[in-house]
């Protein structure tokens, strides 16, 4: 006598496939997110990387110093730098063209020109080491930097990467911590 043989999965073993597949995916969906949020933070850098440079050109071919003494007469203003300063209400980076009626301190009046702005995702903040405020100064016609130091950029505090503004206005590459 023939004994028909029954094809399929019992449901142990269905059970374990299915666990073993959920691990999986689990396992994928999580490295996504983790490489999602490390990607935030390198598009950050290299947007404010960029606005650093152009305040670091700006300033170094005295880009529209004539702005400065046209636009805020009967004062006569001249161009001090261009400033990079982060405005932590709105999670914006603004480049701005600061003119002065003094190259030196004490100044007097000081004006700023915005030039562009960036605006960060809002879980993405970015100080300067130690608890400071992003604040950096390209000077036009002195040279160097108001502002120098370390540069943090962040995701909610889990991806952080640094890198360095040197006095001299050098704008070193960093890495993530």
């Amino acid at each position: 006598m023939f004994v028909k043989k029954e094809f399929g999965f019992t449901l142990i073993e269905m059970i374990v496939t299915i666990g073993i597949m959920l691990m999986l995916a689990g396992g994928g969906i999580a490295a996504f997110i983790r490489f999602n949020d490390k990607q935030t933070v390198q598009v950050a850098v290299n947007d404010l990387q960029t606005l650093l440079r152009a305040a670091q050109t700006k300033a170094k071919v005295g880009e529209n110093a004539e702005s400065c003494r046209t636009n805020f007469l009967p004062t006569v203003l001249s161009l001090r730098s261009y400033r990079v300063n982060l405005d932590e209400d709105t999670n914006t980076a603004i480049l701005s063209a600061v003119c002065t009626d003094g190259k030196f301190p004490p100044y007097g009046r000081i004006e700023y020109i915005e030039r562009s702005r960036i605006n960060f995702d809002s879980n993405v903040s970015a100080r300067i080491q130690g608890g400071g405020s992003l604040d950096v100064e390209f000077l036009s016609l002195l040279g160097g930097v108001d502002g120098a130091g370390i540069v943090e950029v962040s995701r909610l505090g889990a991806y952080t990467y640094d890198f360095e503004i040197s006095s001299g206005g050098e704008i070193r590459e960093g890495a993530f911590q």
